[in-house]
């Protein structure tokens, strides 16, 4: 799938000032995803070189693969001087003026803005006739300007007269780059990378609007709903790889502002204003200020000074123009209605709120009908039929996806580049053709020892037995949510529904081993506000009868839900996995009274974890081979700032599985929450001793070697997260049972990468055009330190597959690239949520899922997050958690059991 870009800023940081003996200052860092912004400095430990490369893997059969890389060449001069600019505009005044040298000093302290300053440069380069890359802000490279002191240059741009202040600061050593690739050094260096960066962004950002690294076009939109455009552009980067030096490039899809002005968009948005509404209600006021909060604006009543980018919305006024007042410059009152009447024109509406603009300090409140949205800004909240949309736009096959990639690199224009030019860079016209392997799948094992091949990453349970069926489903209870009141003629619908669901439930789930021996189960009707209230009603009579039969107690509680609504799911999943003690199961009402046979076996699959059971587990050679020398366990870690069900919240919570048995069936979680700036798992110890503990209470032994997948780190983050975790999971391991420390291969899998492969041959492809699951890359496009590889395990639902990129930072169990990448293709055949391989293995995604339920958990207990994906807090954060809360617990019963299925 194409990338799509609906919330969040993404700029990229100025690299840091380089020495003046060149070194390796400089910003940068790449990778994918993370835990945070870096913002707190993890303890000095020892440092701990990254898993060497073992060699390229062997096995599979051979493919060739497009790749959305570009071969380049570079001639760059050895030394490139790196310069400050501090650009300022001229306010003229008379210098014996108090007042006017008050006013000129606050000129000259306002934010230029992007364009403007691109264009002071722009002048500067054609004054001191030199090609000079810039980065929009504060940094300059060029081969040399002559210029060893500071120097100052007055600017004409826009009408308006800008201080430019340039100084030398050091250089970039372009020769790091060749130690790099002459593997003496082992990092790319970054001050060099930066450089590099500026160079290829420095001219489309004058021709493009670009976010980040990407760059779009207003002429390839789509409009959506509500003020929203969908654009069509480009990501680009250099990649310094073992092949060489390449350009990254792949098609991108973000949402934009559409030019609008804000009285028109008040009559798109849903209750904030109807056609003839001369008034806008409370409510209407503050869905309004909500959406439009930050965005820049213009008027309409007036010309706007040239290279202006507007002004941004800091609230809608309670009052409207006609009981807004302020002091003119007699010093009379005045309302905003009247001044417009006396100096515009009369106002048409003017009953209606204003906007207020920045800056904050200063009350400028503007009538909503004189303002319009500025130009080219990215939208970052969209609402549920947007994303929609833009994913519609985004979501391509790869041969159209390649050909976007190829119209883009016309586009690009990059042999046109005088600043790629000027640096000796040059960029060839076709996307790279590298080798590729074609891995075989693993073989699945089923009940009765039933082995099944995946074809293409596909498998069902037809004919077939769960491996561990799971505990015979006697004891349950079923809650179904209204929306409306309910009553006595609503309790006998419900149940009368029900009766053909649950049947067929029976029937489906008993053919593939999952015995339902009461298909009367206690059937609960509330309204969706009584959740708390009606899963507390099915657990107490449902364990009631339960134990006059000398059981433990209710086994499930099926919820059926009126809808998706997620505020209802954080309330279930509250009381029934921190309160209850007792797994629940949510479902769409619309699925009881249609049900298909496929969604039924779905379901079926989720419940029977949650009884005990273990669907399917595999056999593979390499994998074989490390269980019968070592006690192993797999573990998945995840760190995640993101959530499906909640808005985003000021925290990061992470979380640890781990297997409990061979078989990879039963696993151990925990998870905690900790502040966003850490890179790392902060109290990765504490984690690592729960699960520890489980093992240890299971087997009265520890596993003396660890397989660790790591999801969510970035480049710049290996080294620190692998001092720091490997020796966390050291501490624990000590802490639970001293004696020898277990092997440890740590294992980070990256999917926040742009890195796209499509089948040279048709045959080697799907339907779709995509390679088939089981597509290895570790060859031409990987680091020539790291030992690491790409890995397409998965068949795309829809659109473009994203390779995970496989990155080892240890490795003591000595596995070489063969045997680490059939394990971990053949592990992505065992999440027991589906009957596909999955993109990820089945620990990282089961770790993925323990912390997305410990969100909603905590969600449901302090009321965090609406359903609109907006913050209840003010600025976007937690609203009752403010600080890190741990306080959301796990119930004992449902400890080491697949709860989060």
């Amino acid at each position: 799938m194409d990338e799509v870009e609906v919330q969040g800023a993404a700029t990229a940081a100025a690299p840091a000032q380089t020495s003046a003996a060149g070194g390796d200052g400089g910003g940068g860092g790449g990778g994918g995803g993370g835990g945070g912004g870096g913002g707190v400095q993890p303890p000095a430990v020892e440092r701990i070189k990254l898993a060497p490369h073992p060699g390229l893997g062997k096995g599979g059969s051979q493919r060739m693969v497009r790749v959305n890389l570009f071969g380049m060449t570079a001639n760059m001069p050895p030394e490139v001087r790196h310069y400050d600019v501090d650009l300022s505009r001229i306010h003229p005044h008379d210098p014996n003026d108090a007042e006017a040298a008050k006013v000129a000093a606050l000129v000259a302290a306002r934010e230029l803005g992007e364009k403007t300053s691109r264009d002071a440069i722009s002048v500067l380069e054609r004054q001191l006739k030199k090609v000079m890359a810039y980065d929009g802000r504060k940094n300059v490279y060029a081969i040399d300007l002559g210029i060893t002191e500071p120097q100052t240059f007055e600017l004409d741009v826009h009408s308006d007269k800008i201080r430019c202040v340039i100084k030398d600061v050091g250089f970039v050593d372009t020769r790091e780059l060749d130690k790099y690739f002459q593997q003496t050094i082992d990092e790319v260096p970054t001050a060099v990378l930066s450089f590099l960066d500026i160079v290829l962004h420095t001219k489309p950002a004058k021709t493009f609007v670009h976010v980040g690294h990407s760059f779009f076009s207003a002429d390839q939109h789509l409009a959506l709903s509500a003020g929203a455009e969908g654009w069509k552009g480009f990501y680009h980067a250099i990649k310094p790889l073992s092949r060489g030096m390449t350009l990254a490039l792949d098609a991108k899809v973000t949402a934009f502002w559409s030019p609008m002005s804000l009285l028109e968009l008040a009559y798109q948005l849903p209750s904030v204003l109807r056609p003839n509404d001369r008034t806008m209600s409370d409510r209407g006021r503050a869905i309004l200020s909500q959406v439009v909060k930050g965005v820049r604006v213009t008027q309409t009543n007036r010309p706007e000074r040239a290279g202006s980018s507007g002004r941004k919305v800091v609230a809608i006024s309670m009052y409207p123009a006609t009981e807004l007042e302020f002091k003119d410059t007699d010093g009379q009152s005045v309302s905003v209605a009247d001044y417009f009447a006396r100096t515009y024109k009369p106002l048409r509406f003017p009953n209606l709120p204003c906007v207020q603009v920045s800056p904050k300090n200063r009350a400028v409140y503007l009538p909503l009908e004189v303002v319009k949205i500025a130009p080219n800004q990215r939208r970052h909240h969209l609402d549920d039929h947007q994303v929609a949309d833009i994913k519609k736009l985004a979501c391509v096959t790869p041969p159209v996806r390649f050909e976007s990639i190829d119209r883009m690199r016309r586009m690009a224009a990059y042999e046109t580049d005088e600043y790629l030019k000027e640096f000796g860079l040059t960029v060839e016209n076709s996307v790279l053709h590298i080798p590729a392997r074609a891995l075989s799948p693993p073989t699945l094992i089923f009940n009765h020892a039933q082995q099944v091949v995946p074809n293409d990453g596909r498998w069902n349970m037809k004919d077939k037995v769960y491996y561990q069926p799971g505990k015979i489903l006697h004891y349950w209870g079923v809650l179904v949510l209204e929306n409306q009141h309910v009553h006595g003629a609503r309790v006998d619908a419900a149940k009368a529904t029900l009766g053909p669901f649950i049947a067929l439930l029976e029937r489906v789930s008993l053919k593939t081993g999952l015995a339902i021996s009461n298909t009367r189960p206690l059937v609960v009707v509330r309204s969706k506000s009584d959740v708390a209230a009606g899963m507390r009603e099915v657990k107490d009579i449902v364990d009631e009868d339960a134990r006059k039969h000398g059981q433990p107690g209710c086994q499930l509680i099926l919820v059926v839900k009126p809808s998706n609504e997620t505020s209802d799911y954080r309330e279930i999943k509250f009381q029934s996995d921190s309160q209850l003690g007792c797994p629940s199961q949510c479902m769409l009402f619309k699925h009881v009274q249609r049900p298909n046979l496929m969604y039924v076996a779905n379901l079926g699959l989720k419940i029977n974890c949650k009884l005990g059971g273990g669907n399917v587990t595999l056999r593979q050679a390499s994998l074989d081979r490390l269980k019968a020398r070592k006690t192993l366990m797999i573990m998945g870690l995840d760190l995640s700032l993101e959530s499906k069900s909640i808005a985003r919240t000021t925290d990061a919570v992470a979380a640890l599985v781990g297997t409990l048995n061979h078989q990879f069936t039963q696993y151990a979680s925990a998870y905690r929450f900790q502040p966003s700036s850490y890179d790392h798992v902060r109290d990765l110890q504490q984690l690592a001793e729960e699960v520890f503990r489980s093992f240890f209470n299971r087997w009265q032994k520890l596993p003396d070697a660890l397989l660790v997948y790591r999801d969510g780190v970035a480049d710049s983050q290996f080294k620190t997260v692998l001092d720091l975790e490997v020796n966390m999971l050291h501490t624990a391991y000590q802490k639970v049972l001293p004696g020898p420390s277990p092997e440890i291969t740590f294992v980070v899998l990256q999917k926040r990468h742009r890195t796209r492969f499509m089948p040279l041959d048709r045959r080697h492809g799907d339907k779709a055009g995509n390679c088939k699951p089981g597509l290895c890359v570790d060859e031409g496009i990987t680091q020539p330190h790291q030992f690491e590889f790409y890995l397409q395990s998965h068949t795309a639902l829809q659109g473009t597959s994203r390779p995970v990129r496989v990155v080892t930072l240890l490795d003591e169990l000595g596995l070489s690239a063969d045997e680490l990448q059939e394990i971990t293709h053949a592990l992505c055949y065992v999440n027991a949520r589906c009957t596909l391989s999955t993109s990820v293995v089945a620990p990282t995604a089961y770790s993925a899922l323990v912390a997305e339920r410990g969100r909603v958990m905590r969600a449901g207990k302090f009321g965090e997050g609406t359903d609109d994906g907006t913050s209840s807090a003010a600025d976007g954060g937690a609203s009752s958690a403010a600080a890190v809360n741990n306080e959301c617990k796990l119930s004992d019963q449902l400890k080491d059991t697949l709860y989060f299925m």
